[in-house]
């Protein structure tokens, strides 16, 4: 018997067809994804997907779209390609792949952790909570407890805050024991900073999550779409840098914890630290001649601090950070109080880059554009400028407001309140970038 083809999976795999076909691979790619998230097992989409990857660079998730085509039925394919698609950035794909492992391996508690994991990812929290709840028992004790955690922040982003404090209650002294009491005190101090909030518990929105998990400012979001014909790379000009450190001014003085200098890794940073210094009005230094008083290092990428790991840690020789390029869904070495830019993909003006258009025909090219030839003075010079002719953004002083009533549960240079709060750019207790627990 000939199994039925999925109408939606075909649809997309057409749609993948088509764009490649113009030359639009990531596009295509994307499709191919959407085909997967409908049907798992969709054979011409996993080939297809097994050569688009290989051709963007990705020779593992090649390896493992063309090893599910080949056993499509092996529980062990389709968890290794999902497990591959949640550091990608695809959890919703992911779902679809693990779900189709669970049918073929109902007793893998293992893969009930993955898909809980997974459907987090997804904000689909009371899903998340099921699967979690149901390997707890039977898993290792390390990825039991992170589990646990897990839950319990499920339970805070469903509102729930009641459950979510009677069982860190119950489960203090096994995470404790398992030395996760840095993941259990941040869930404490995500409730309590919900707790705090006037009227409806459960905040609206992303970005006031963002708020209450850092105790700081996620000063905007942003996202590369599609560009319809014109140029892809999503580029930050002058007045936009300009606007971010303007939004950081007003938030560390509305909350009384003004850097007494600013600090600098140098590179393509070192304008960012330049201009931050200029409208903070602080001198600026290079990393390496940090006093460890109340300095604030301003980089441009958590690229650049793996090797800061023990210093952000540690805490005794730097106390504030602000990032500009983030990545949401990976922990990271960080200061939680200043999270900076929240952005998935974008550069600054004056670095060098290549941006993709299309021409009149819908081919692409690629267009080189060189770094500014500019000292990085003048740069910071006119970041500065165009910030300061701004207009103060209105939605920051409620930001401010909500922070200044709650100053108490604020992390940053409160050690005796949170003394374990130091590094992370989410509280979630998940796998982090460098895949260490």
């Amino acid at each position: 018997m000939i199994a039925k083809k999925n109408g939606s999976a075909e649809a997309s795999f057409r749609k993948a067809q088509d764009s490649t076909a113009k030359g639009d691979l990531r596009r295509g790619f994307s499709h191919l994804l959407e085909a997967l998230k409908q049907d798992p097992q969709h054979g011409e989409s996993l080939a297809a997907a097994a050569k688009a990857a290989e051709l963007l660079g990705d020779s593992t998730g090649s390896t493992l779209f063309e090893a599910l085509n080949r056993s499509i039925e092996n529980p062990k394919h389709l968890y290794a390609l999902g497990y591959h698609l949640i550091g990608m950035g695809r959890p919703d794909v992911s779902v679809s792949l693990l779900e189709k492992c669970l049918e073929l391996s109902p007793n893998s508690d293992d893969v009930r952790y993955e898909l809980g994991y997974s459907l987090f990812l997804t904000r689909s929290y009371t899903a998340a909570i099921d699967q979690l709840t149901r390997a707890t028992e039977n898993l290792n004790p390390e990825r039991a407890a992170a589990a646990e955690l897990l839950q319990i922040e499920c339970l805070l982003l469903l509102g729930r805050l009641d459950n979510a404090e009677e069982r860190i209650g119950l489960l203090r002294d096994e995470l404790t024991s398992r030395d996760r009491e840095d993941s259990l005190e941040a869930l404490e101090l995500m409730a309590s900073r919900l707790r705090s909030l006037d009227g409806d518990n459960q905040p609206a929105g992303a970005r006031m999550w963002h708020f209450i998990q850092h105790g700081g400012v996620l000063l905007a979001e942003s996202r590369a779409e599609g560009s319809h014909g014109r140029f892809q790379s999503l580029v930050m000009n002058a007045a936009a840098v300009g606007a971010m450190l303007r939004l950081l001014k007003t938030f560390v003085h509305g909350m009384g914890i003004i850097p007494e200098a600013i600090l600098t890794l140098g590179g393509d940073g070192y304008p960012l630290a330049l201009a931050a210094g200029r409208i903070l009005d602080r001198p600026v230094r290079p990393f390496e001649d940090r006093r460890g008083t109340g300095e604030l290092l301003v980089v441009d990428d958590t690229d650049t601090l793996p090797a800061l790991d023990r210093e952000l840690r540690d805490r005794e020789s730097l106390e504030w950070l602000f990032c500009f390029r983030m990545n949401p869904a990976l922990d990271s070495a960080i200061l939680p109080d200043m999270a900076g830019l929240m952005a998935h993909s974008f550069r600054f003006y004056w670095q060098e880059r290549v941006e993709v258009a299309m021409k009149d025909n819908n081919e692409p090219y690629g267009r080189s554009v060189p770094a500014d030839p500019r000292p990085p003075e003048d740069i910071a010079r006119e970041i500065a400028e165009q910030g300061a002719a701004l207009p103060e953004d209105a939605k920051m002083a409620a930001v401010v407001d909500f922070f200044r009533k709650r100053r108490s549960l604020v992390v940053a240079a409160n050690r005796e309140s949170f003394p374990l709060r130091r590094a992370f750019t989410s509280f979630s207790p998940i796998l982090t970038s460098t895949g260490k627990w």
